[in-house]
């Protein structure tokens, strides 16, 4: 029988790959938080080293397969668990590369998704506990908050932004304050998790949040801010639930309008309409934003025009932001500056992979809610954090592209997320067969033959 919600189950070591795993999830999550390339202030890819980017996450991904051919007995029974959508996303991705105007583009950018997926299984097929991607990557995220409050003071040339709009602002170890931004709000959905674990008690708690504080403040990300506090909400609500079993009837139609609202926002924009400073406007004036979201609003103009052109299939995944020379040049020229996203990951995904691409991106959510559902009976905190966690990305990414997009931060974690689930749900299978083998053994579990009946 599986254990109750309230419930943690028991941890259960692989001693052999115990250590090379953890030191693998820190490095993956640390890497996605840092510059690729180790580059900071770098801002046109005609300056980037390439060989330094593979030098940093090539041995990773290699590592990540072998983990899956050492453990392939156990990553074999875990196929069948794996959210099927997020495997299919990677075959279409890959499969687009047939289409893809910049070929060798596409094909790097899928070497990271699937280096990616091979981390994420990897690490959950070789080691298990069901409570060490929480704990690890609370740690790594803290680490990376300390060592940018240090940098932010020692080297403000890099940790603070030197340009002109943004001057002063707090980037930390990243490439720019949002990613910074993302940093700080998962550290505080990661947190709420391992404070419901009892495992962030007294001093530390306070040190953590303290820490936290202090980078809200020098970040000033907003949205971040906004996306933090959501997702240890939903923690929250999720490990104290309302007395009244309603309470997660409106958590569920909260969850399906955003599911349902976010793809009708991209096809009513590509089929025209309002504009999107008509969409935006009153959600931007209730955070005290600028209508433009910082601009962002010319961007997403421009890229759905460009979307409109192959709505069904795209242009071919990772094959669009590729600086000056690329198929986004007449953008930079349009903007007089070069961004290298749509900062809205729901139409980077129309325009890169078309409709098919979010149509399996939405096949995907709605699958892992149903995962998180079977976990929730297993192991309640546990849920609660993969909730949060895709609820996070999900709102996210109306503002920045991170959704299939590795190796940022929000799609590493919702990777490890996903195999993770894919583990607690196979040791739970393999418990409830071993306690039912149990039972059909044990003579007191064993129903008596009827015989005659006695008068």
């Amino acid at each position: 029988m599986l254990s109750s919600p309230q419930q943690t189950p028991a941890p259960q070591r692989d001693t052999g790959y115990w250590k090379l795993t953890g030191a693998l999830l820190f490095v993956t999550v640390f890497f996605a938080i840092i510059p690729s390339g180790f580059e900071w202030g770098v801002t046109d890819p005609g300056q980037t080293n390439d060989t330094l980017r593979k030098v940093q996450w090539l041995p990773l991904y290699g590592l990540g397969g072998w983990l899956l051919w050492r453990r392939r007995r156990i990553a074999l029974a875990m196929l069948p668990l794996i959210n099927p959508f997020l495997i299919l996303f990677c075959l279409w991705a890959l499969v687009s590369v047939s289409w893809a105007e910049v070929v060798s583009s596409s094909i790097a950018r899928n070497v990271k998704l699937w280096g990616t997926m091979a981390i994420a299984l990897g690490c959950a097929s070789a080691s298990w506990a069901p409570t060490r991607f929480e704990h690890l990557t609370w740690k790594t995220l803290m680490f990376a908050l300390g060592v940018s409050l240090i940098m932010v003071f020692a080297l403000p040339e890099i940790a603070r932004h030197q340009d002109d709009a943004l001057r002063g602002l707090w980037n930390g170890i990243t490439a720019s304050k949002n990613q910074m931004g993302f940093v700080f709000s998962l550290a505080m959905i990661f947190t709420a998790i391992n404070y419901c674990r009892g495992t962030v008690r007294g001093k530390t708690l306070v040190l953590c949040l303290a820490l936290i504080g202090v980078m809200i403040v020098g970040v000033q990300s907003t949205t971040s801010t906004l996306c933090g506090l959501i997702g240890t909400a939903i923690v929250w609500m999720v490990v104290r639930p309302p007395v009244d079993t309603r309470g997660y009837l409106g958590l569920i139609i909260g969850i399906a309008i955003l599911v349902i609202g976010v793809p009708y926002f991209v096809v009513s924009l590509l089929s025209a309409p309002p504009t999107v400073t008509q969409i935006l406007e009153p959600a931007a004036t209730a955070v005290g934003k600028d209508i433009s979201l910082t601009g962002r609003d010319d961007i997403w103009e421009y890229v759905i025009s460009e979307a409109k052109q192959h709505p069904i299939k795209g242009m071919g995944y990772g094959s669009f932001w590729l600086g000056p020379g690329g198929p986004s040049e007449w953008i930079h020229e349009a903007l007089y500056w070069i961004p290298f996203q749509a900062h809205n990951g729901y139409i980077d995904i129309v325009n890169e992979t078309g409709f098919i691409g979010l149509g399996l991106v939405i096949a995907f959510v709605l699958m892992h809610l149903y995962q998180i559902r079977l976990v929730l009976r297993i192991d309640r905190i546990g849920a609660a954090g993969h909730l949060a966690l895709l609820i996070y990305v999900l709102i996210s990414n109306i503002a920045e592209t991170t959704l299939f997009l590795p190796p940022t931060l929000p799609f590493t974690l919702l990777a490890l997320s996903s195999a993770v689930m894919s583990r607690v749900l196979l040791q739970a299978r393999w418990q409830a067969e071993a306690e039912q083998a149990s039972r059909s053994l044990n003579p007191r579990f064993q129903r008596p033959e009827s015989g005659p009946r006695q008068a």
